[in-house]
């Protein structure tokens, strides 16, 4: 079976996504499977590491005069366009079968606002938000006298915490506002929650949701940024977490539901906030990190399956769907 293992992106996530998909690549089933490298950047995709063109018309490769097509995308990019539905919705066009949820559910799930929405519909907590189109919507007083401080500043359609602040004072606003609307063109403003970060994986099998083990998230910064999450010295994450259980039970149960209303597919994470004995949704990853330093691989490894295993259950699973 071919594969293609695409990484890459055209955000400022693309050297996480290549790290994710370097440190996936051993844990393949060669005996069944033929793994391609396929980067996509602004200049171009192309099979690597012989910088080969991709065919877009059919998403194939020529090597040595023979044309090659590939039984499933094994989509490891993190951000546009491989979390946002763009490469979903692609594949979706030229009949490859991919490994994440759908096209429409990987932009709902991408967009901060909207998916905090529907969680908060769907019966679970959120943290009170204010949500900006554009700057010419951003009212700062509105923002003070309506959430306090402190606030998390979010571009509404990123990942890795890239472009996102923590404001204390009311004078820092316009330079974090600012600075998410670099990476966005909208802006999430929540009212900074009192807790604990915590974070859990799932993915589906057949009719069955495999919900990981979740972690507790102590970061050495401010907040769980960019910087702490790829900085091993920077953080702390404790899988299992070292909550009471009825809490591990709480986290476990949002999962599975999330997973399951959210139509997700594939791997994802899902990042929470436990405040005062209540549990609060933050977002989902539907193309979580996958390197040395990721979450996910450490989940498994405490709930007792390879990831190989999970690879080939994920592979199996988008083959069937």
């Amino acid at each position: 079976m071919h594969i293609a293992l695409i990484y890459g992106g055209y955000s400022g996530e693309a050297g996480i996504s290549k790290k994710s998909a370097m440190n996936i690549l051993p844990y393949f089933d060669t005996s069944h499977h033929k793994i391609y490298l396929i980067e996509i950047s602004k200049s171009g995709w192309f099979y690597e590491p012989d910088h080969v063109p991709v065919d877009k018309n059919d998403f194939s490769i020529q090597i040595n005069g023979r044309k090659i097509r590939f039984d499933v995308a094994y989509i490891m990019v993190h951000g546009t366009p491989g979390e946002d539905g763009i490469l979903q919705a692609y594949f979706d066009m030229v009949g490859i079968p991919y490994t994440t949820s759908s096209s429409y559910v990987s932009m709902l799930t991408f967009h901060k606002y909207y998916a905090t929405l529907l969680a908060k519909a769907l019966g679970v907590k959120v943290a009170e938000s204010l949500y900006f189109p554009s700057k010419n919507e951003v009212n700062i007083e509105k923002i003070v006298s309506t959430l306090g401080l402190p606030v998390f500043v979010k571009p509404a359609t990123s990942g890795s915490s890239i472009g996102m602040s923590k404001v204390k004072k009311k004078e820092e606003m316009s330079l974090a506002i600012e600075k998410a609307f670099e990476v966005s063109g909208e802006v999430l403003i929540e009212k900074a929650l009192q807790g604990v970060e915590v974070t859990c994986g799932a993915f589906r099998e057949k009719d069955y949701i495999h919900i990981l083990p979740p972690t507790l998230i102590k970061s050495k910064k401010e907040f769980f940024d960019y910087e702490a999450k790829y900085t091993s010295n920077l953080s702390e994450e404790i899988t299992p977490a070292p909550i009471e259980k009825h809490y591990i039970q709480k986290i476990q149960e949002t999962t599975g539901f999330l997973y399951d209303k959210f139509r997700c597919k594939g791997v994802v994470r899902i990042d929470y906030i436990l405040q005062d004995d209540e549990l609060y949704f933050l977002e989902i990853n539907t193309v979580p990190g996958m390197s040395e330093a990721s979450i996910i691989p450490k989940q498994l490894q405490v709930y007792g399956l390879s990831l190989t295993e999970m690879l080939e259950k994920i592979i199996r699973e988008a083959l069937n769907s």
